[in-house]
């Protein structure tokens, strides 16, 4: 079975995979790809109204294959001031 690396990006902290996992085909590695990228983005809430969170996936040679990103941008529809950031 072939082998890939996934790397994440949640805009604060990039962990390149250094294990690495045996998946099935390309196909397989993608759809592992975005089920982590869904869990990593509802893992916590955003610090702002920015935020990407990325995934990279890598072949045994260090090739990337496959690339997903989620993004969030969040803004107040109502008239005066910007609402401040809760907390």
């Amino acid at each position: 079975m072939p082998f890939y690396f996934f790397d994440t990006d949640d805009g604060c902290t990039f962990m390149q995979d250094e294990e690495g996992c045996e998946v099935r085909d390309e196909e397989a590695s993608r759809r592992l790809a975005l089920e982590a990228l869904t869990d990593l983005a509802g893992d916590r809430l955003p610090a702002g109204e920015h935020q990407t969170w990325k995934i990279d996936v890598r072949d045994t040679a260090g090739r990337r294959i496959y690339h997903a990103e989620i993004e969030l941008t969040g803004e107040w529809q109502v008239s005066g001031e910007p609402k401040p950031p809760a907390g």
